[in-house]
C-alpha cells in the first residue's frame, strides 16, 4: 500500500526504490516537496508516524517518517534530529541518504551570523 507520502508500509517495511525515488523527483524538480503534498495528507502522516512511536519509542520506521515530513515542511533541523536518530538505531541506505539532503539543506542557510553544527555520520 503505497501513500502520498511515499512511504510504504508492509508489515513495517517500506521499499527504498520508492523512498529514494520521492526524493529525487524533488531534487531534480528543486520544487518544495511541500507543493506535492496536501496538508490533509501530512497530517495523517504525523497521526501515523507519531503513533508508530508511542506504541515502539525504537520504532525507526515512525523516526524516518516524521524526519521526511519535517523536511518536506522545510524545518530542516527537526527532520535532521529524526534522521539521525533513524539512522542510528538502523544503518540503512535510504535513511542515510535522507540525512545527507537533509544537512545539505541547513548547509545551505548557514551564514556566518548564523552558524550550524552539523553531525555528519
Amino acid at each position: 500500500m503505497r501513500q502520498k507520502l511515499g512511504v510504504i508500509l508492509e508489515d513495517t517495511h517500506y521499499h527504498e526504490e520508492t523512498v529514494l525515488g520521492d526524493l529525487l523527483v524533488c531534487l531534480l524538480s528543486q520544487k518544495q516537496m511541500l507543493s506535492i503534498s496536501s496538508d490533509f495528507e501530512i497530517n495523517q502522516g504525523f497521526v501515523l508516524f507519531e503513533q508508530m512511536m508511542r506504541d515502539d519509542p525504537k520504532c525507526h520506521e515512525g523516526m524516518f517518517g516524521l524526519g521526511r515530513i519535517n523536511y518536506i515542511q522545510g524545518r530542516y533541523e527537526i527532520a535532521e534530529k529524526w534522521l539521525m536518530k533513524a539512522y542510528e538505531v538502523k544503518r540503512d541506505f535510504a535513511y542515510r541518504v535522507w540525512l545527507g539532503f537533509t544537512q545539505m539543506q541547513l548547509y545551505r542557510v548557514c551564514t556566518p551570523e548564523n552558524p550550524k553544527k552539523l553531525k555528519f555520520v
